[in-house]
């Protein structure tokens, strides 16, 4: 999946709860009903993969490694579907609460690797990236995704970029495979006619590559 000709990847996590974000990763703000409609407009690109869900990225960060891409970029913004909330605005009812509003949010938080020739992070990005980096690393192996893979065109300043390309990796439904203290999350363990016959550590059904 990746060559030369892929200029960027960037992996965008969706998170319900603020505080399951990192708190390595700089707040971008919040989105702006012109940027939800500037995003909604947007190409979705070739799909790669279709959704697939309890995914590991586990091995993801020694192959951006190994084919020499540097994380450039990495932030969070708390985003809304505003057509949605203006619909419930206007269906809502007398007992309906403000809270059946409220609950269309969401946190999307980004991280964006570059070929290590098209790599500039800011200087400031630098002194934080350490610690970021330890976070995804964190992220990528103690937690199973629903995911979706995208390749988009590349672009420079609003400029198509002929020949390179950009991979999007869209990571929903987290759940973690540890425990606050550490061990396992357990899950039922079924048969083929979907009775419980015990119980199992959650397990990993599909490891992502980018090889």
């Amino acid at each position: 999946m990746l060559d030369t000709s892929i200029r960027l990847v960037t992996f965008q996590f969706s998170f319900s709860n603020r505080n399951e974000i990192p708190r390595s990763v700089p707040e971008m703000g919040e989105e702006t009903p012109d940027e939800y409609l500037e995003r909604k407009s947007r190409s979705g690109g070739v799909i790669l993969i279709e959704p697939t869900h309890n995914c590991s990225l586990a091995m993801i960060p020694a192959e951006l490694q190994k084919e020499d891409y540097q994380l450039v970029t990495a932030g969070w913004k708390k985003r809304s579907n505003f057509e949605e909330q203006k619909n419930s605005e206007q269906e809502r009812g007398p007992g309906d609460t403000v809270e059946e509003i409220t609950s269309k949010i969401w946190y999307m938080t980004r991280f964006r690797y570059a070929r290590s020739e098209h790599a500039y992070p800011r200087p400031e990005f630098l002194q934080k990236r350490d610690a970021i980096l330890a976070d995804f690393d964190e992220m990528c192996w103690s937690t199973l995704w629903r995911l979706r893979a995208f390749l988009n065109q590349a672009y420079l300043n609003g400029e198509l970029l002929k020949g390179q390309s950009a991979i999007s990796i869209n990571l929903e439904v987290r759940k973690p495979r540890f425990n606050p203290d550490g061990t396992p999350v357990i899950t039922p363990l079924k048969d083929a006619e979907g009775m419980r016959i015990g119980s199992e550590p959650l397990q990993v059904e599909h490891y992502f590559s980018l090889l």
